[in-house]
């Protein structure tokens, strides 16, 4: 019996030390191979968006390099200062812009816009690069890309498919910002397009060396928008509402439906229309019959290049004090561009926003 017992202690003694060496050669193994990993995510490291908002947003005016920022897939280090930019998204340009970095290649989309088009024909008056501009299609077009010889890459997280990062990241660092992590609704304040606005400007600015630049291009267009309100106090008790005309004359929409709480207009201070506080509006077309009951409170009505002239005609329409008193502000093909106006598009700001208040300020005076 005791023969017994020591030959199982014997046994379970042996198997317990084979069993130790087999976890020590697991761990010799999986610790080989995340050598790489391991300096992609380092010990603490956390993806949270409270930690992503944290980091990106804070204040830094370290010029040195290498770079740190941090990233959906773990920290993207950027060795030294980018000089060479590309930017992917219509909204990505403005920043780089702003601070005066050399764009090499962005979207189309972002051409399009007029206070990007204006500040690219400035900088080719100047001698600078004009940028490559990048086809609108469903994935990234890498090869027009990787001939732009980009130092790095600025792109919003959303957009880009996990495949699409990965080859990006091979042409140039990546670095996206994380949108989706603002439209969350922890962190949609009464101040959130602003706040996004700063910690896109200082997310860029880092990855770029430029914390000055970025803390200075913030001032400018906060200061901007203090500016303009202050000039047209007058609007401050208006309320202003962008509508559309169905072609068939005997509908009407209000624009922008699902943005309205975020808009920029009563993000910076206008007040809200009685009526979007009262009822939530559907994209569906509304019967001109509703005019009135939707339409009496409101002291200036926005629309694009339409023929107002029905309006007048309408039995329902012209009972509305805003459409009875001229007070419509009819914008053409080239001010339209004044309803993007936002802190989404930081150089539509100084571009715009005094012509669009002055227009705004001389309709309801009528």
């Amino acid at each position: 019996m005791e023969w017994f017992e020591m030959s199982i202690n014997m046994l379970s003694s042996a198997f317990n030390k084979s069993f130790q060496n087999l976890i020590i050669v697991i761990m010799f193994v999986a610790n080989v191979n995340c050598l790489s990993c391991s300096s992609d995510k380092p010990e603490g490291y956390q993806n949270t968006d409270a930690a992503y908002i944290s980091d990106i947003c804070s204040v830094n005016y370290n010029k040195k390099f290498p770079v740190t920022i941090r990233q959906p897939d773990g920290p993207v280090t950027i060795k030294k200062r980018p000089k060479r930019v590309v930017t992917i998204g219509a909204d990505y340009a403005d920043i780089p812009l702003g601070l005066g970095v050399k764009v090499v290649a962005m979207s189309d989309e972002s051409f399009k816009l007029p206070w990007v088009r204006e500040r690219i024909q400035k900088d080719g008056k100047e001698g600078k690069e004009t940028p490559k501009l990048l086809p609108h299609i469903s994935f990234s077009p890498y090869k027009e890309i990787r001939a732009s010889k980009p130092d790095i890459i600025f792109a919003p997280k959303s957009l880009l498919h996990p495949d699409e990062r990965v080859e990006l990241s091979k042409i140039a660092p990546l670095i996206q910002f994380p949108d989706s992590v603002f439209a969350d609704s922890i962190f949609i304040t009464n101040k959130s397009e602003k706040r996004q606005m700063e910690c896109k400007i200082r997310m860029y600015s880092k990855a770029l060396g430029l914390s000055d630049k970025g803390e200075s291009m913030i001032r400018t267009i906060n200061d901007k928008v203090k500016t303009t309100l202050a000039q047209h106090k007058t609007l401050k008790t208006k309320e202003i509402l962008p509508i559309d005309i169905y072609p068939d004359k005997n509908n009407f929409i209000i624009l922008d439906v699902s943005l309205l709480h975020r808009s920029f207009l009563y993000k910076i201070g206008l007040p809200l229309p009685k009526i979007l506080k009262k009822r939530i509006f559907s994209t569906d077309p509304l019967p001109n019959s509703q005019a009135y009951d939707i339409l009496k409170d409101i002291d200036v009505l926005i629309m694009i290049d339409n023929d107002i002239s029905n309006l007048h005609n309408d039995p329902n329409f012209k009972k509305v004090p805003a459409v009875k008193n001229d007070r419509i502000l009819l914008l053409n093909k080239d001010e339209n561009y004044y309803l993007l106006i936002n802190y989404n598009r930081p150089l539509s700001i100084p571009w715009g926003i005094d012509r669009y208040f002055d227009l705004l300020e001389k309709t309801a005076k009528k």
